[in-house]
């Protein structure tokens, strides 16, 4: 089956359910590792509380695969106090957006054994991130890897290239940019104009698409 958005994950994640081709997801479901397909809403009664949590003894390490998962701040230090108030003793990374974590988030997170932050920051380049729509800026990425790495937290950068406006210079600017953050890993795919994006619209409109599939 094809995975527009994610790539397949590796057993012992917990990982969000996949969104439809061009849409974002409502809100996330993790996915118990030893049955991969029954969802555990944290939304739902229950979530950390659910007992399947405590029979699983094998897990030490988990993915909450959320796009935004610090995004809601207050949710993401429930999530973290249930894990300390439980004692669960694993190691976790998760996603993150840029400027949507602060000091007292990434203290939490650490302490309820978070390792590594993704962040996707995409750009290096200000007007790259406007033309993305990102409601971001350059400044709140470096920030944001600022705070993470004060708290001993490592750092994982996103970064894509090929987005509308892209030229030889600003694919400089995020070099250099990545240069300065110095994360821990960095990966830089391709945009990719999927079907019901605005930026596949704009591709379609310029004649840029070789394939209609």
């Amino acid at each position: 089956n094809k995975q527009p958005f994610c790539p397949a994950a590796p057993r012992n994640e917990y990982v969000a359910s996949h969104p439809e081709r061009g849409k974002y997801r409502k809100r996330v479901a993790y996915f118990l590792a030893e049955a991969p397909y029954e969802p555990l809403i944290l939304e739902k009664k229950g979530g950390l509380d659910d007992a399947k949590w405590f029979r699983i003894t094998d897990i030490l390490d988990l993915n909450f695969y959320d796009d935004i998962f610090t995004i809601n701040k207050d949710r993401a230090i429930e999530i973290c106090n249930k894990i300390i108030k439980k004692n669960l003793r694993i190691y976790w990374v998760c996603f993150a957006r840029a400027g949507a974590i602060d000091d007292e988030l990434a203290q939490i997170m650490k302490k309820a054994g978070c390792r590594k932050i993704s962040f996707g920051l995409e750009s290096g380049n200000q007007n790259i991130l406007n033309l993305m729509g990102k409601r971001a800026t350059v400044e709140k990425g470096r920030k944001s890897v600022e705070t993470a790495r004060r708290h001993g937290l490592e750092v994982h950068a996103s970064f894509m290239l090929g987005n509308i406006g892209e030229t030889t210079e600003t694919i400089k600017e995020t070099i250099k940019f990545v240069l300065e953050l110095d994360p821990d890993f960095a990966q830089f795919p391709i945009a990719i104009p999927y079907p019901g994006t605005e930026f596949y619209e704009q591709a379609k409109n310029q004649g840029w698409l070789k394939s209609k599939n």
